[in-house]
């Protein structure tokens, strides 16, 4: 229900061309939601998926922060707590890879509603997704509900909701110095997002 970052099919070619370009990377920490782990390891990557209060006993050459970490985080301090971690368990001048929510992006294109019908066999899927900008705050809320149905009746109807940060350049850029990286660089991901990578400083 949440925003896409990056097409399916193309996000792990994307991300292997960014660590082909990095130069030579053998171990990736994957601190983000998991899902690039598998990918990574049939590309030829040894990847470690390690959770936000565990501390690795060795270091990475490449740290991923993907599933919008850096904007799922509540606070500065709880970023800045994040953004730590990444720097201590990459080695000296490792890549940090992160996506994040486009201010600029978010500012002019969140979509405030959409509905979205599906089937799926006999079955109807209905989506309906609300999302509000809070400008003050930066933060984009979506509401989703999605209900399955068959021709007679409701067969179950769940509720989701997620706030997530989003970030303007010269703010990400100061808040991954306060983190101790450097930006590199940023692409689009998908409508509202970019696809960020920093090197440890």
């Amino acid at each position: 229900m949440e925003p896409r970052m990056f097409a399916d099919v193309s996000e792990v070619d994307e991300l292997v061309a960014i660590l082909a370009e990095a130069g030579p990377v053998s171990s990736v920490l994957d601190l983000g939601d998991g899902g690039h782990a598998q990918p990574l390891v049939a590309a030829g990557y040894e990847v470690v998926a390690a959770g936000p209060e565990e501390t690795p006993a060795r270091t990475f050459d490449v740290a991923l922060m993907l599933g919008l970490v850096v904007g799922r985080q509540r606070s500065d301090e709880a970023l800045r707590d994040r953004l730590r971690a990444a720097h201590r368990a990459l080695r000296p001048g490792g890549l940090l890879l992160f996506d994040i929510l486009d201010g600029s992006a978010v500012l002019r294109h969140a979509p405030s509603g959409q509905f979205t019908p599906d089937v799926d066999g006999n079955i109807r899927v209905v989506r309906c997704v609300r999302g509000t900008v809070d400008v003050d705050e930066g933060i984009y809320r979506v509401a989703a509900q999605v209900w399955r149905l068959d021709s007679a009746r409701v067969l179950d109807r769940v509720e989701e909701s997620h706030a997530i940060r989003f970030f303007l350049p010269r703010e990400l850029e100061l808040i991954l110095d306060t983190g101790g990286f450097r930006l590199l660089d940023t692409a689009p991901a998908g409508e509202l997002g970019r696809l960020g990578w920093a090197r440890r400083r």
